[in-house]
């Protein structure tokens, strides 16, 4: 017989599913094709886009988990600035490194 367990249940509910880690405050900078790329992604929430000329994009974001935003990055195009925080940038530079290495393998 399947039992419940409620504390469990219970922490879900409070806690979510899955405990990711985030990034608070969020500020990235797009250039060229990935700022026309990332302006249409943020087309839904203009409330995160903070600054916009044809070929640039300012966007602050509160709080987002850390496989949102790396995916976000990497499917950039890749003409972008971390503003902060600077943990992000520290990780975003490391996954570039070991993508990298694993394309010339």
């Amino acid at each position: 017989k399947f039992k419940t367990n409620r504390n469990l249940i219970e922490d879900v509910k409070k806690n979510g599913l899955f405990d990711l880690p985030k990034y608070e405050k969020v500020v990235l900078e797009f250039f060229g094709a990935s700022a026309r790329k990332m302006t249409e992604r943020f087309a839904n929430t203009p409330q995160l886009v903070k600054k916009a000329k044809e070929d640039f994009l300012r966007v602050e974001i509160k709080s987002v988990n850390q496989p949102e935003i790396e995916k976000l990055l990497l499917t950039s195009g890749g003409e972008f600035k971390i503003i902060s925080p600077i943990e992000l940038k520290e990780e975003i530079k490391e996954l570039k490194s070991s993508y990298l290495t694993f394309l010339c393998f």
